[in-house]
């Protein structure tokens, strides 16, 4: 008598995030080259100081080096829960790159009660020479309700 075992495979090009991507994120590729900072600092207190003395906190989160065909984003100070792992996709069509970041645990059942920042760096390689719009997004976790995606910065690209 022989025993058959089955064996589901799932393709390569599903991860971790395949099935917690927004709409219109399905094309995304995962963006192997990411590294994160550790946790630092809370994020309100500036907030809080720049209320108080009417300032403004308007700056960039997110700066971007060219190199050779590749593309280097760091995101300074992304607000995440203490202690979260991030992982990030890119969308790639005609002369639009877009970026997401978010947890790698989009559901989890426990969280850290506090956040803090975090610096995110990025490598997209293997560009093709052209203009770019880059578009940066980050979702936070599903805990306590559907997270939103939201628009950090747009920025233009020159490939050379």
């Amino acid at each position: 008598m022989y025993m058959r075992t089955f064996i589901t495979i799932t393709p390569l090009f599903l991860f971790a995030c395949g099935s917690d991507l927004p709409d219109g994120w399905e094309a995304a590729e995962e963006i192997e080259n990411i590294t994160q900072s550790e946790c630092e600092g809370d994020p309100y207190a500036d907030e809080e100081e720049a209320e108080n003395s009417g300032e403004s906190l308007e700056a960039s989160q997110i700066t971007a080096e060219v190199d050779g065909t590749s593309l280097k984003l760091n995101y300074n100070e992304a607000v995440c829960r203490c202690e979260q792992a991030v992982e990030g996709v890119s969308l790639v069509e005609d002369s639009k790159i877009s970026v997401l970041v978010q947890p790698e645990n989009m559901n989890p059942s426990q969280v850290a009660k506090c956040d803090c920042m975090y610096d995110i760096e990025i490598t997209i390689p293997q560009l093709t020479t052209g203009e770019y719009d880059l578009e940066f997004f980050q979702r936070r976790d599903n805990y306590g309700g559907e997270a939103e995606m939201v628009l950090v910065e747009t920025l233009a690209i020159e490939i050379e």
